[in-house]
């Protein structure tokens, strides 16, 4: 979607929200940021380690598993193996040292698997095991954490809710201004079609002319979500 596009009104925000929020889930997470499990390293032990690594033991090597912590920082076996990872110790982690092995006999994931982890990937591992290489739960089981507000000059005069702040800052990345407001038959019309996939009728677009209080839109959607238009 064009963001020149993009209405900014409520119905503006709602719609740009789904792009801005996508947006912000793929960006890069700053240098000094810490490593994060689910977003950085699950996803590189996941294609390059956990199938023979991971949750299925009847393909495990090694006596090793790497997909949760309590398994990678033990001893494996009856003791006789040393962890794959000490937290905060890269020289004392035989994960760090396979990944970055140039014995073709010794790194990881082995050559046969036709997997090879790329530079950035090694580093990655290599720092999250400096920094601790604290693993997460699965997302789903994460409580959501609110993120702070963006503030950005060019929301001002028509940001009316912190959604619109972000929607903001990300016009602002991309060099881009928000469109005027649109017309508020034109939203009716929209957040309908939207909603009941017809156009108002004749008399719900005379009683929202008619309705000139501040949250007018917000009332009429909430009277076409409860409908059963909606629902089917």
């Amino acid at each position: 979607m064009n963001a020149e596009l993009w209405p900014a009104g409520r119905l503006g925000v709602m719609l740009a929200g789904l792009t801005t929020g996508a947006a912000l889930a793929a960006a890069p997470a700053p240098s000094t940021a810490k490593i994060g499990y689910n977003d950085q390293i699950q996803p590189i032990l996941s294609e390059n380690c956990f199938q023979c690594h991971g949750p299925d033991s009847a393909a495990r090597k090694g006596k090793l598993r790497l997909d949760r912590a309590e398994f990678a920082t033990a001893a494996r076996g009856d003791g006789d193996l040393e962890p794959a990872i000490v937290p905060g110790n890269t020289f004392a982690s035989p994960l760090v040292e396979r990944i970055k092995s140039t014995d073709e006999e010794e790194v990881m994931p082995p050559r046969e698997t036709h997997k090879q982890l790329k530079p950035e990937e090694i580093a990655l591992l290599e720092r999250w095991v400096a920094e601790g290489a604290h693993y997460q739960e699965h997302w789903s089981l994460l409580p959501p954490e609110r993120p702070a507000v963006p503030a950005v000059a060019q929301s001002r005069g028509w940001a009316r809710n912190p959604i619109d702040h972000f929607v903001a800052a990300s016009l602002a990345a991309a060099g881009l201004k928000p469109s005027r407001e649109e017309e508020r038959l034109c939203l009716l019309r929209r957040v309908t079609f939207d909603l009941t996939g017809l156009p108002p009728t004749p008399e719900e677009i005379a009683a929202y002319a008619r309705d000139q209080l501040p949250d007018a839109y917000e009332r009429a959607v909430d009277r076409l979500l409860a409908g059963d238009a909606s629902a089917e």
